[in-house]
């Protein structure tokens, strides 16, 4: 998904008490927080437990400027420890845990912080350690975080797949062969099912 910079007067973070303010969240920032129904931020624990490890595929990275508009992303990353110093254009990052199509891929797609250091392309497989519960009313960390690549781009396929691999069918999720002998399993959640590694 195309980010464009968006005007930084927008309502990021307060109680959404209008039709007239959801609309402007709708439309300015909702790809960096969590949908316009549920208010949970999707640099959160969204939908899965706190401190577990998750997968999700990169699809986009936020530019900084925009990042920098948003108020409740700041101050979430600033309570994690992370600082407007620490913030370029690749260090915002957008995944999808569901493939390809479907009502739930919009809405369970996570948005991460990539620590320096960690170079990242959009089609890599990644580890998210996933951040604190969030919503929409008070900025908090820590927020998701990424840990490792997992699977580059142009190695895709080798260990990690959509499973089931039709590829006609939607919402599919990932899966990869080590996920069993490191102690990941599949969860059923809210909207589906996830290999998750949790917290013990």
């Amino acid at each position: 998904m195309a980010f464009r910079r968006r005007p930084s007067k927008v309502l990021v973070g307060l109680p959404l008490r209008s039709r007239l303010v959801l609309v402007i969240v709708c439309v300015t920032l909702l790809p960096l927080l969590g949908g316009c129904a549920p208010r949970i931020s999707k640099f959160h624990a969204q939908l899965v437990p706190p401190g577990s490890l998750r997968l999700a595929q990169i699809t986009h990275f936020v530019p900084r400027a925009t990042v920098l508009s948003a108020e409740f992303v700041v101050r979430s990353l600033q309570a994690s420890g992370i600082g407007e110093a620490d913030i370029d254009d690749g260090s915002i990052a957008g995944g999808r845990v569901e493939c390809c199509g479907g009502p739930n891929e919009q809405e369970t797609a996570p948005m991460f912080y990539v620590p320096k250091g960690i170079n990242v392309q959009a089609g890599d497989v990644v580890e998210i350690h996933t951040g604190s519960p969030g919503d929409l009313k008070k900025p908090s960390g820590p927020v998701n975080m990424l840990t490792r690549i997992r699977e580059k781009k142009n190695d895709y396929g080798r260990q990690c797949r959509w499973d089931p691999p039709n590829p006609e069918l939607r919402g599919r999720i990932l899966y990869c062969d080590w996920m069993q002998a490191e102690g990941w399993t599949l969860e059923r959640i809210e909207l589906g099912q996830y290999w998750l590694k949790l917290s013990r």
